[in-house]
């Protein structure tokens, strides 16, 4: 008889890889997917969805998915079966003043003649969540969280007047892009020029407009402006890019961290130009990866920019340019 004892080699079920998926606090959007834990001032969600596989190798474009955080748990989706939209924030935030040309997530017009308000989703975040220009209809399932859009609108520097508050679902401003309301009974009541708005904030960031007096929509005026003509401004308003002059060329230097905060998705293709886009003098292109993170990207043309305008397309029509004779260049070192 054998008595030697036998072997039994006994395979357990090999566990699903673990991803680490990390996004944007307020959009969702994916940042980037590793197979390790990585020290980042990004949330993660910790998965074992073979989604996160196909876009780690390349399979699937991660702009076409976000994280949505719902009230059954954190997942993957596809743009094109869901829309993201946040919990407000439990604090009141005030909605600071922007110029015109400055575009956010959400705006506000104030037409202090008219007696008008305007709220608009910029045509940006729109594609940004919707991963289209055209963005589709979504039902008011989409919303899981029940977040709502509240304005609070009172006297300036008395937030304890409360005059009006205006409450939006942000699917329907999703769906229709802009809301447009009548303040003609507070006329007597207080002028627009007179009101602050606070509101507790869904999206990352947003701005209060004045115009005088209403004419159209700034929603689409803006959604049928697909290109920028510009002239290199001189003065001390904030600027997407800051332009100066070296001897090694034209610097041109990104005034912000990430190029998604200036709207810019892609390689920005810049005309010089005379008085009209027709005076064609030169083109430039800046690749997408020379922009942000504060980078200096140089340019060589005999193009003498500040006596020049500068046309861009779609991929450009939010930025604006600031010339500034830098502190290196002063002292010669380029």
């Amino acid at each position: 008889m054998n008595t030697t004892p036998m072997l039994i080699s006994v395979a357990g079920e090999k566990p699903l890889p673990k991803y680490y998926v990390y996004y944007d606090e307020w959009s969702g959007e994916i940042i980037n997917i590793a197979n390790k834990y990585k020290v980042s001032d990004n949330p993660h969600l910790l998965t074992e969805d073979n989604t996160a596989a196909e876009i780690l190798i390349g399979h699937l474009n991660p702009k076409k998915y976000i994280v949505n955080d719902t009230p059954a748990g954190i997942f993957i989706m596809s743009k094109a079966k869901s829309v993201r939209i946040k919990s407000q924030e439990d604090q009141l935030s005030k909605v600071a003043e922007v110029p015109l040309t400055i575009d956010k997530e959400i705006n506000i017009i104030r037409y202090t003649e008219s007696m008008k308000l305007e709220i608009n989703i910029s045509s940006d975040t729109l594609y940004r969540m919707t991963g289209r220009r055209h963005n589709k209809k979504f039902s008011q399932a989409e919303n899981v969280n029940n977040s709502k859009l509240c304005f609070y609108i009172t006297e300036k520097n008395n937030p304890l007047r409360l005059i009006h508050t205006i409450e939006i679902d942000p699917i329907d401003l999703i769906n229709n892009g802009y809301m447009l309301y009548d303040l003609w009974e507070y006329a007597n009541v207080i002028g627009l020029n007179d009101i602050d708005i606070l509101t507790r904030r869904v999206f990352k960031s947003y701005g209060l407009k004045t115009k005088t007096k209403y004419v159209t929509l700034e929603y689409i005026k803006r959604k049928n402006s697909r290109r920028n003509h510009m002239e290199i401004s001189n003065t001390s308003d904030e600027a997407t890019f800051i332009i100066s002059k070296s001897t090694a060329g034209w610097i041109f230097k990104s005034n912000f961290n990430n190029p998604h905060e200036a709207k810019i998705y892609r390689d920005m293709k810049i005309h010089i130009t005379g008085n009209t886009p027709f005076d064609l003098v030169d083109s430039i292109t800046i690749p997408l990866s020379e922009m942000g993170n504060y980078k200096e990207f140089y340019v060589n043309t005999d193009a003498e920019l500040l006596t020049s305008k500068l046309f861009i397309g779609e991929e450009g029509k939010n930025v604006s340019f600031k010339y500034k004779e830098l502190e290196y260049v002063k002292s010669g070192k380029y």
